[in-house]
C-alpha cells in the first residue's frame, strides 16, 4: 500500500473516527463518574467539553468542505 494512500485515509476516517470514539468514551466515563470526587468530576467535564469541541469542529470542517464543492460545481 502506498504511503500516500495510507495517509490520506488516515486523515479523512482516522482522524474523526478516533475523535467520535473519544466522544462517546467521554460521555459513558461522565455519566458513570463519581459525584463525591470533585476533581475526578472536574476532569470528565473537560475531558467531554474538549471532545465535543473537537468533534463540533471536524463536523463543521467536513460541512464547509461539502458547501465548498457544491458551490465549485454549480459555477461551473
Amino acid at each position: 500500500m502506498d504511503f500516500d494512500l495510507f495517509m490520506l485515509y488516515l486523515i479523512l476516517f482516522g482522524i474523526p473516527a478516533g475523535v467520535f470514539i473519544w466522544f462517546i468514551v467521554s460521555i459513558i466515563y461522565f455519566i458513570k463518574r463519581d459525584k463525591e470526587d470533585k476533581r475526578s468530576c472536574r476532569m470528565r467535564i473537560i475531558s467531554l467539553c474538549l471532545s465535543g469541541s473537537f468533534l463540533l469542529a471536524l463536523i463543521m470542517f467536513y460541512l464547509f468542505v461539502s458547501w465548498l464543492l457544491t458551490q465549485m460545481i454549480a459555477n461551473m
